[in-house]
């Protein structure tokens, strides 16, 4: 296909996978860092120093440093500063994040190196009601790169949103149809095509739920009414997920995904099958603890077993050959704050050591 079309249809299918962003009546910055950090407590900053590492478990050296990462938030938890710098190359990237007094997201500037210049910056508005209404990217010389505008009913439900990039004739619309209750029961994601000066269709994604609002089925279909993909979900009686089933192109299993839970409803194991282009199938088993933790995955080629610290912290992965030899041990060892917050992390594959981090953390309190 070629990259002129193939840009828009990728483009238009990341739109339709973020539909329920742009659907929610407030569209508050909700922050994922602070889970990706597993950190307690009120962060107001995290550094991470990576250093490549030599030595064994008794003694372990810091060779060079490698990578340093910052994170900061506001009392809110929302992130306002996102760095990352690298030490092998010279190049840094750092988002600087601004937000109202509601915790919208109006603003987020992006700077590069090697001279911390302006590279973009994004600008958000939104209505009375909260709903973003307009996203708009701007070059780092002050030029419009793109303008994403959105269109609500009087339900606040959003039906109509459009880019438009007017230096590229860069040009996509998404239509929404709602239920009752503001899911999205369909979307259609069309590009403008210059040539004829008109909408084409790309994709169309239907989404089907059950009557206590737990999705059952979504689709894609192609702009020619090929199906792309269906994705269909099963429950038990108490709305608890149990299976997974996936329909890849022209409507061909691909995959199954079936779980089971202990008595306190958290994952205790999760099968997947797996099917090639002939329908051939492979198996896959996750065991998990009961915080949902993976202890095992295990396929037809190894198993890998999985071992943690009190604090939820990764402190073994094991990953065994089918005649059950070990074919790598990857141990981490840590120190921690009075928070349970771990400042270094060491790791060793095979018992030598190959990384070691540093992490600083400030606290409001």
């Amino acid at each position: 296909m070629n990259n002129r079309f193939l840009i828009p249809l990728l483009c238009c299918l990341w739109l339709l996978v973020n539909q329920k962003l742009h659907a929610q009546v407030k569209e508050y910055s909700k922050n994922d860092r602070l889970l990706e950090e597993n950190v307690q407590g009120k962060v107001k900053y995290i550094s991470r120093n990576v250093y490549a590492a030599k030595g064994t478990i008794a003694q372990v050296q810091k060779v060079a440093n490698i990578m340093k990462f910052e994170l900061e938030f506001d009392s809110a938890k929302n992130i306002i500063l996102d760095g990352r710098y690298s030490m092998e190359d010279n190049s840094s990237h750092k988002a600087i994040y601004t937000y109202d007094k509601w915790d919208h997201e109006i603003e987020v500037r992006e700077y590069f190196n090697p001279e911390s210049y302006l590279d973009s910056k994004f600008v958000n508005v939104y209505n009375n009601a909260g709903h973003k209404i307009t996203a708009t990217a701007y070059r780092a010389n002050g030029s419009t790169l793109y303008i994403d505008t959105f269109i609500y009913d009087n339900k606040g439900f959003l039906v109509e949103s459009y880019i438009i990039n007017p230096y590229e004739r860069f040009n996509w619309k998404n239509t929404y149809i709602n239920y009752a209750k503001g899911t999205i029961a369909e979307s259609r994601a069309y590009n403008y095509v210059e040539n004829y000066k008109k909408y084409e269709l790309n994709f169309i994604k239907n989404n089907q739920y059950s009557s206590t609002g737990k999705e059952i089925q979504h689709k894609w279909v192609l702009g020619d009414g090929r199906i792309y993909e269906i994705v269909q979900y099963k429950y038990d009686s108490k709305d608890t997920l149990v299976e997974k089933i996936v329909y890849s192109m022209d409507s061909i299993l691909s995959r199954r995904e079936a779980i089971s839970y202990d008595k306190k409803k958290k994952i205790k194991e999760t099968v997947v099958i797996s099917y090639d282009e002939k329908g051939v199938p492979a198996t896959e088993y996750q065991q998990h603890d009961w915080h949902g933790k993976l202890l095992k995955d295990t396929s037809s080629q190894h198993y890998i077993s999985y071992s943690y610290h009190k604090y939820g912290n990764v402190k073994e992965v094991v990953e065994i050959k089918p005649n059950d030899d070990i074919n790598s041990k990857t141990t981490y060892q840590y120190t921690y704050d009075k928070k349970g917050n771990w400042l270094s992390k060491t790791t060793f594959v095979n018992s030598e050591a190959k990384e070691f981090v540093e992490r600083t953390i400030i606290y409001y309190e």
